[in-house]
């Protein structure tokens, strides 16, 4: 016991001293989440399906009520695990075969690799711009010694709609006749991206790579050889997960966001759970917000609601806070797990 806390403090002081240095915020390409735990194979495809559970969540979060540009994100989200065959949970078993405590044999419970699968149905509003899309992930893993892992890769289609005004652009005087009719431009691009993770059912983490084809947005017909090119990004995650007691656990976790401008940013959460009925967290981003979050779940229905407020920066912005609403429903899954 005196071992592993010390392995415990160990972790959260790396924990603190990696998410709470000055970060350099920059504008989202992306939707983003309080409650990033909640769809990871949002932002790395390899989780899609690891949890073996078949599970619907919708998930709704407004920023800087009171404005009418402020950002939104809205999303609907499914994942399954494809061959009924979740990992997490044989690795489990595994390590009681090892210690001769199950008297069935490893190629009894791993006779194959498992796969899964996950789509968001999303749309995110920031400013004058709109994306409207799906995308979707596949994951295939696989068990290494005590260790699941697994790679994904990720499809999307999106719809980019911009409305620029005249009274946007640098220079008003510039005569671009698509601006000027005062209709939005809008386009279709589709793009890719990558992912790995790993977990032994306590220590988990993963990296994945978005925008990989980095589409460009033009507005109007003036910018042609200055369009905006979106730039691809890194996201880097990780937690651990510590028993306290019988039903409850504490698990600290961290999302960092880079671009290839070299701009980052990160989140990080505290959360504690009883028998994955209830739980409550706080959370830290960039260092301008704190995050409250809490959740319960009943039979397969599941509620969660997440507040931040801005602490730093201009503070007229977000004085309304950020809300975030999220709705799950678990078709199937392993209740013991």
């Amino acid at each position: 016991m005196k071992h592993t806390w010390k392995i415990t403090l160990r972790y959260l002081l790396c924990f603190l001293l990696f998410t709470i240095p000055s970060l350099k915020s920059f504008a989202q390409q992306q939707g983003t989440y309080n409650q990033f735990l909640a769809n990871l194979y949002y932002f790395n495809p390899a989780f899609a399906g690891v949890s073996g559970s078949m599970e619907f969540s919708l998930m709704l979060r407004e920023q800087w009520l009171g404005y009418a540009e402020r950002p939104r994100t809205y999303s609907l989200n499914y994942q399954m695990n494809l061959l009924d065959n979740p990992l997490l949970g044989q690795e489990l078993e595994m390590k009681s075969i090892r210690r001769g405590t199950n008297a069935r044999t490893a190629g009894e419970i791993f006779d194959k690799a498992s796969m899964g699968a996950a789509g968001t149905l999303f749309s995110d509003i920031n400013g004058r711009v709109r994306r409207t899309g799906l995308q979707g992930a596949y994951s295939y893993q696989i068990l290494v010694g005590d260790w699941l892992v697994a790679a994904g890769i990720g499809v999307s289609f999106m719809q980019y709609k911009v409305n620029v005004l005249p009274k946007d652009l640098f220079d008003p005087n510039v005569d671009d006749p698509l601006i000027a009719a005062g209709k939005p431009n809008q386009g279709y691009a589709p793009d890719f991206n990558v992912g790995a993770m790993f977990s032994n059912g306590t220590i988990w983490g993963g990296v994945s790579v978005n925008a990989l084809m980095q589409n460009a947005l033009q507005f109007g017909t003036y910018n042609e050889k200055n369009a905006y090119r979106q730039l691809r990004q890194v996201y880097a995650m990780g937690g651990y997960s510590l028993l306290l007691r019988p039903g409850v656990t504490l698990e600290p976790s961290t999302l960092v966001t880079f671009n290839s401008a070299w701009q980052w940013n990160a989140d990080a959460s505290l959360k504690i759970a009883y028998q994955d009925r209830y739980w409550g967290a706080v959370g830290y981003r960039t260092l301008s917000d704190m995050v409250l979050m809490g959740g319960v779940r009943y039979r397969r229905l599941s509620f969660a609601y997440a507040f931040s407020y801005t602490i730093a920066g201009p503070q007229t912005i977000g004085r309304y806070g950020t809300h975030e609403f999220a709705v799950g429903f678990r078709v199937t899954g392993d209740k013991k797990k």
